[in-house]
């Protein structure tokens, strides 16, 4: 079997062995791996180049690693999702970095041994970008292909998340949320944002520098500012007169 409509292995609490799938090269529409906690990695997919709308790997507990998915290098349909939540040994997306496209949404939470989304390199995100709860990301590096987003950027609950420079080329989105990540200091990653409709930045307890923000603020800033309970919470007019960090 080289190809199928849709992959959905869900509720399978004592799948290991994937083996029999190993020719798989098209998968036409998703891949859905749903509460698979024996799966340790996806190596049974590495003959796959091709995948139609979406990839869901979730609640899958033994995966450490996708490094099976390297050969996957094409998306088939136009609105693609790609979703990795609270799979809690799975420690990069290095798997992903041959996929050289452009997709709808990406959402990343709960997957608290991971260090680093480097693999994401070659994807461009379009709508919605949400990275949260994962407890050792230090830094966003791998999110520097993303220039815009219609709808929006959500960046909450990631403990160790100490800088968002990855994000530093996107110009327009729509919404920001930038919620309690704790060893955040600064902004640095929005110096070159340029329109913004809501721009929420809270309880962040170490983040005391909004400089990056300046010049956006002085061009044009948000439609709509908070800043509330971070170590410092300047207001539009503290950011724009240069009183932008302690």
């Amino acid at each position: 079997m080289i190809s199928v409509n849709d992959l959905i292995l869900s509720t399978n609490e004592q799948l290991n062995d994937l083996s029999g799938l190993s020719q798989l090269i098209t998968v036409e529409n998703r891949i859905i791996l749903f509460s698979c906690a024996q799966i340790p990695n996806l190596d049974w997919l590495s003959n796959l180049t091709t995948l139609g709308s979406s990839l869901n790997v979730e609640y899958c507990y033994s995966l450490t690693n996708i490094d099976g998915l390297s050969n996957l290098s094409n998306f088939t349909q136009e609105i693609l999702f790609l979703v990795f939540t609270y799979n809690t040994l799975l420690e990069n997306l290095n798997g992903l970095q041959n996929l050289n496209t452009q997709i709808y949404s990406l959402d990343i939470g709960y997957n608290s041994s991971l260090t680093n989304i480097e693999g994401l390199g070659n994807i461009n995100i379009t709508n919605t970008l949400k990275i949260y709860d994962n407890s050792v990301l230090e830094n966003l590096n791998g999110l520097e292909k993303i220039t815009s987003l219609s709808n929006g950027l959500f960046i909450n609950d990631n403990n160790a998340l100490n800088n968002i420079q990855g994000v530093n080329n996107i110009t327009n989105v729509q919404e920001i949320n930038i919620y309690r990540n704790n060893s955040l200091q600064n902004l640095e990653g929005l110096n070159n944002l340029q329109s913004n409709r809501e721009l929420d930045i809270s309880g962040n307890s170490q983040l005391t520098d909004f400089c990056s923000l300046k010049n956006f603020f002085t061009t044009s800033g948000p439609t709509v500012y908070y800043a509330g309970y971070n170590a410092y919470n300047p207001t539009e007019q503290d950011i724009i007169d240069g009183n932008c960090s302690l």
